[in-house]
């Protein structure tokens, strides 16, 4: 699962060797039918966490297959994580360090200097942060810069839409379990990504451009080279590649196994779900979509 780091590799080399990426002006997100043998189905849709105005309305089929079920399936609802600050106060506090550790103890005090002129920040708040609150703080202004929100972005208007509706919302995955996710990555791993996102800024937000361009277009091959870049893993220092492997396992490759686990459980349940979670876990080798398929289900991609 040679993703998140992948994508921003690949992207690197896509802007200096010009890997042509789709520019269709419509709009046709990646979309499956799922259905087993008792004809029961689910309706699989790849979302993009950030977004802008120009996203919306969603394309006619996916407001279809949406209006013909009774639930949504969402990684987490974050609809309700806003509506409950305590919660996401409660994990937004963890990135600061509270035993008298400061950041430059593991990223360097050249690092840290330029992260936090990166961010236009105060050097002694960044050094007070643990690496993945760094990252974190980078991937947001790269969404920033860009001209994205992730107020904007896919999943939160599903929700939305599904509340208007009367839909069930379900979520698949707790906050908690998220934050622990992240906790995860290893500092050495989250100092390479907040070097490139200090080196390459107008790069990294050019990537964000480009995966959702290529979500917006439901060009799987686009979205699989940027998310499974063998190009880009040549670029990962040799002493990070298991660390990047043993992550990315827990961040994807658990993950799509979990949400498969409950996509087959609504479909014996015969439960009328669309079921809408990052595109990353639904495209690429061994992604939803392909193993939903190989486990005797039949996946017809709609719209095309």
């Amino acid at each position: 699962m040679k993703k998140r780091i992948a994508a921003l590799l690949a992207v690197l080399l896509a802007v200096s060797f010009l890997i042509p990426v789709s520019c269709s002006a419509d709009s046709q997100p990646l979309l499956y039918r799922v259905t087993d043998e008792q004809g029961h189905e689910i309706y699989l849709f790849g979302t993009i966490h950030v977004g802008n105005d120009a996203l919306y309305p969603l394309s006619e089929q996916v407001l279809r297959a949406m209006d013909q079920c009774d639930t949504l399936a969402v990684e987490v609802d974050l609809v309700w994580e806003m509506e409950h600050p305590e919660e996401l106060l409660k994990y937004s506090m963890d990135i600061y360090y509270t035993d008298g550790s400061k950041a430059e103890d593991a990223l360097g005090k050249e690092l840290v200097s330029r992260a936090a002129d990166a961010l236009g920040m105060d050097e002694r708040l960044i050094n007070a942060m643990k690496p993945y609150g760094i990252l974190s703080l980078l991937e947001e202004k790269s969404v920033a810069d860009a001209l994205l929100s992730s107020e904007l972005g896919v999943d939160r208007y599903l929700i939305r839409l599904a509340r208007e509706e009367g839909m069930e919302v379900r979520a698949l995955e707790t906050l908690e379990e998220q934050f622990t996710l992240l906790r995860s990555m290893t500092d050495e791993l989250s100092a390479y990504q907040i070097e490139l996102y200090a080196a390459y800024p107008q790069e990294m937000a050019f990537s964000t451009l480009m995966l959702l361009n290529a979500w917006k277009t439901g060009d799987r091959a686009a979205l699989t080279h940027m998310l499974e870049s063998e190009d880009g893993m040549l670029s990962l220092p040799d002493a990070l590649k298991q660390e990047f492997e043993e992550f990315n396992q827990k961040m994807y490759g658990d993950r799509d196994d979990a949400f498969v686990a409950e996509a087959e459980t609504f479909l014996s349940q015969g439960e009328k779900v669309f079921f809408a979670v990052g595109a990353a876990h639904v495209a690429g080798t061994d992604g939803m979509a392909d193993q939903l398929e190989k486990l005797g289900y039949t996946v017809e991609e709609i719209g095309r």
